[in-house]
């Protein structure tokens, strides 16, 4: 017969090894790299401590903590790089306070659940007094600023002209990364009626007065009228990411996490002119 402490020791062994060769594997987590237009401030941003912050980073970084299979990693970059590196799959997911359009989604991924809401107004001359819708502008005969092609905007202006077959707004189209940009001077001095623009982006370059053009303020106008649900815009072949994000955004949209992300980062709840908020 062995001696007790044998058969003792025997049976510790074969218990540790039950439990130790039982436990799952570690789950394999996998890196995520989110490229972000770093323009896009207060929707995304690095602060003056140089951190990556801004409401729609901050929302993903919520998603993240939810989905443990994965590790985001935020790269900031211009708007015409981002989409290079999404179509190639150098990045998974693209940042640009981005509209669903047809074109976008015949090249990438959506989720079901968008992740924000972007307030989007007109701006014009004083005298041609506020623009509140586009068929308010075909009636006053007024030009559009022209768009960039991969513009989301375009698809707001389709979209009306579809419906609104008698109140036409002609769509020009320009090959100008920085046409955004110059449609406030543009418009100021007469070159076209109106432009199309985010809220954020008239707070930030025309009402701030550190803006970049702050000194049309008492020279344009600036009026709200439509909202535009904004996506991340993910690779063709990541279905099973693209799958994966929908339960968070869900959840956050839910709790009114995103809500809150709204109003913390732009001052008011974009959610609250969503039709379906």
């Amino acid at each position: 017969m062995k001696p007790f402490w044998i058969n003792l020791f025997g049976v510790l062994v074969a218990a540790l090894a039950t439990v130790f060769g039982s436990a799952a594997p570690a789950q394999e987590v996998r890196k995520i790299t989110i490229a972000f237009d770093q323009t896009l401030f207060p929707v995304a941003y690095a602060d003056e401590d140089g951190n990556v912050t801004g409401c729609d980073i901050e929302a993903m970084k919520l998603v993240d903590e939810l989905l443990p299979q994965y590790e985001f990693e935020f790269v900031a970059l211009d708007f015409n790089s981002i989409f290079a590196g999404l179509q190639t799959g150098k990045f998974q997911i693209a940042l640009t306070d981005s509209y669903w359009t047809e074109d976008r989604a015949r090249r990438f991924l959506f989720p079901r659940n968008n992740l924000g809401a972007s307030l989007i107004g007109s701006y014009t001359l004083n005298k041609n007094g506020p623009v509140k819708t586009l068929s308010e502008a075909a009636e006053k005969g007024l030009t559009l600023s022209p768009l960039m092609p991969g513009d989301g905007l375009n698809y707001v202006i389709i979209e009306h002209n579809r419906t609104h077959p008698d109140r036409q707004v002609t769509l020009n189209t320009i090959d100008d990364p920085a046409s955004w940009r110059n449609a406030f001077p543009w418009v100021a001095e007469g070159r076209y009626g109106f432009a199309l623009t985010q809220k954020f982006m008239w707070d930030t370059l025309v009402l701030a007065e550190d803006g970049a053009f702050h000194d049309l303020l008492g020279v344009l106008t600036y009026t709200d009228f439509d909202t535009v649900k904004t996506w991340p815009v993910i690779n063709k072949d990541e279905t099973e990411l693209a799958e994966a994000l929908n339960a968070p955004l869900a959840k956050l949209r839910a709790e009114g996490t995103l809500r809150k992300l709204a109003i913390q980062f732009h001052g008011y709840d974009t959610w609250e002119f969503l039709s379906d908020k």
